[in-house]
C-alpha cells in the first residue's frame, strides 16, 4: 500500500554536517567589502605615486608609462 507513496525517498535522505567556510559566515559580506576597499585604496595610492614619478617626463612618455 505505501510502496508507491514516495515515502522511501525521505527514508534515504540524511543530514550532512560540514564546517562552514569564512565566506559563508554571517559577517562575510562586510569583510569582503572591507577587503575590496583596502585593495582599491592600495591601487589608487600606487597610481598617484606613479603619476608623481612621471610628472617630469614628456607627455608621450608619461602617457605610455601610465597606460
Amino acid at each position: 500500500m505505501f510502496e508507491d507513496s514516495g515515502f522511501e525517498l525521505y527514508e534515504q535522505i540524511g543530514t550532512e554536517y560540514y564546517e562552514r567556510e569564512i565566506e559563508e559566515e554571517i559577517g562575510a559580506p562586510v569583510q569582503q567589502h572591507l577587503n575590496m576597499r583596502e585593495v582599491l585604496n592600495s591601487v589608487k595610492s600606487r597610481f598617484y605615486e606613479l603619476k608623481e614619478q612621471v610628472a617630469g617626463l614628456p607627455f608621450e612618455e608619461a602617457n605610455h608609462v601610465m597606460q
